[in-house]
């Protein structure tokens, strides 16, 4: 059963996974659609260094993505479709 949630909801439910994959599917800023296995909390990676901005205030998610093994921001403003903890959402 597919369920609906808002950008607000699905940018919560994501930060809510701590270190659980879940599969997303948005709209980049080039237009294109990116399909995605994610996982939050990966610091295997990280080289040092901080953002020069804030992403919760733009609703932005930094994930790591597993299949192309790196960070990716996610734009919950910009989700077409979450699945998570075994049900899958739709964003409207």
């Amino acid at each position: 059963m597919t369920k609906q949630l808002t950008p607000k909801q699905a940018y919560d439910l994501i930060k809510s996974q701590n270190n659980l994959i879940f599969k997303v599917k948005f709209i980049k800023k080039d237009g294109s659609i990116r399909d995605m296995n994610a996982r939050l909390k990966v610091k295997k990676y990280l080289k040092g260094g901080s953002l020069s901005y804030d992403p919760a205030s733009k609703g932005y998610v930094i994930a790591y993505d597993l299949q192309n093994e790196g960070y990716r921001t996610i734009n919950t403003n910009s989700l077409i479709a979450l699945k998570a903890e075994g049900n899958t959402y739709v964003i409207n």
